[in-house]
């Protein structure tokens, strides 16, 4: 039986598997909610069970039902990866109409860059970095940090981006870059508050120096609840200082 119901198309689903449309609904609504609630300080498993009860409440769907919905969906992954397209598309439809005010782009701070946007690592200094350190920034709690300047050639550089926040704890984000156009964004925790952004722009060659760079900026940008978790895997914490 299972064999036979693994060729029906997705018309021909058993009539207790949820329909399509309902199915991307409800997944759309677990992701947005599980990603609100990656940005709280402290959720247990079993506020995320709760969580998920309720969601299935409000769409009026018993869990006897997903679960069968969900094994329908094991036996047909033509069927599974259109969904997941589907969710994907609707979510990125959401997060347009919620994160966007009147047609204009998340809200950014502006620039907190203090040094000037044009800067020069000259071998003459016997230095082959710039650091830089920028206290206090006017920024809110889980606001993405964004660093941006561009150089005129290409140059393997490696950068680092971190804040410290007023517990003494911190985390950073390195990269390796190679491009004329750099950008790093770091996801500041939505709990804290931070009192210092600090970097480095480290030139791996010297035979590239002197290197000039331009149009420099760090500015914050308001919490993308979806992105939050994502972003925040490949940052680094360490602390207290």
């Amino acid at each position: 039986m299972v064999s036979v119901i693994g060729l029906f198309s997705c018309s021909h689903r058993p009539s207790n598997v949820l329909k399509e449309k309902d199915m991307v609904n409800l997944i759309v609504d677990m992701e947005l909610t599980e990603a609100y609630l990656n940005t709280q300080g402290s959720v247990t498993s079993k506020d995320r069970e709760e969580m998920g009860k309720r969601i299935l409440a409000d769409h009026g769907i018993a869990e006897e039902t997903l679960d069968t919905t969900l094994a329908w969906y094991g036996r047909n992954m033509d069927n599974y990866v259109e969904l997941f397209e589907k969710v994907d598309k609707e979510i990125n439809r959401r997060r347009k109409k919620y994160m966007e005010i009147e047609g204009e782009n998340l809200k950014v701070s502006d620039d907190l860059w203090k040094f000037g946007e044009h800067l020069v690592i000259s071998p003459l200094s016997g230095q082959d970095a710039f650091s830089f350190s920028i206290p206090y920034p006017e920024i809110e709690k889980g606001e993405v940090i964004k660093l941006s300047f561009f150089l005129p050639n290409s140059t393997n550089l490696k950068n680092t981006l971190g804040v410290e926040y007023q517990d003494g704890f911190g985390e950073a984000l390195v990269n390796n870059s190679s491009k004329n156009k750099v950008e790093m964004d770091l996801q500041t925790d939505s709990s804290k508050v931070v009192s210092r952004i600090f970097g480095t722009i480290h030139v791996k060659e010297t035979k590239s120096l002197p290197l000039f760079i331009d149009s420099i900026s760090i500015k914050g940008e308001q919490i993308d609840t979806l992105n939050y978790r994502s972003k925040r895997r490949s940052q680094k914490s360490f602390g207290p200082f």
